[in-house]
């Protein structure tokens, strides 16, 4: 979406997915001030695959935006955010929090804020798969930017992932953790988006 575009639906989504956004970092930030404190640090095993993922693939496919809005722009800028980064590490990863914590009745705070911020993930989640249809129904070659995009980030965003979960001998929570599933469920929202271009 451009500013050209001047789409109301997609002005008035972003805004209220801003606001969320904003509120979810409020949330961790006070939880990890007020409930773990300064003494805990979570140091990934690889914070260059992190940097890498968040620096330059994400800030890269957001900056180009600015000077290229045609929709493989756009649709390689929504899988990277939307798909790869809210769907495949944040999502999955609140979920598998979430459930250890309420399998072991531990931090109700905690998991409720989980439930309410997983909601606000999947619907933008479904947006950003809204958009995607719209863009390869305007281009159908676009599926295959979508594609290409996620085999080229789907092994780093599993690293990420990995650099922080295995990080521990013995599991938080005794959390059980694979990438796999959530890779294999997003293959499968790519072929409903667009099945004969994949």
């Amino acid at each position: 979406m451009t500013a050209s575009q001047r789409r109301l639906d997609d002005e008035l989504f972003v805004t209220a997915w801003l606001f969320e956004e904003g509120k979810h970092a409020d949330f961790f930030r006070r939880f990890s001030e007020t409930v773990v404190g300064d003494d805990f640090v979570l140091e990934p095993r690889d914070v260059g695959l992190q940097r890498r993922l968040f620096e330059v693939e994400l800030a890269g496919d957001m900056r180009r935006l600015l000077q290229d809005a045609s929709p493989a722009a756009q649709a390689r800028a929504f899988t990277t955010y939307c798909l790869l980064l809210e769907s495949l590490l944040a999502e999955t990863g609140h979920r598998v929090l979430e459930d250890a914590l309420r399998s072991r009745s531990l931090l109700p705070g905690l998991q409720e804020g989980l439930v309410l911020v997983n909601r606000d993930e999947s619907r933008h989640v479904a947006y950003g798969l809204h958009v995607l249809r719209r863009l390869t129904s305007v281009d159908p070659r676009v599926a295959g930017v979508v594609q290409q995009r996620v085999d080229e980030l789907a092994p780093l965003v599993a690293g990420v992932a990995d650099a922080v979960m295995l990080h521990y001998e013995k599991r938080p929570f005794g959390v059980s953790y694979a990438m796999r599933e959530p890779i294999q469920r997003l293959l499968a929202q790519l072929h409903r988006l667009a099945p004969t271009a994949l």
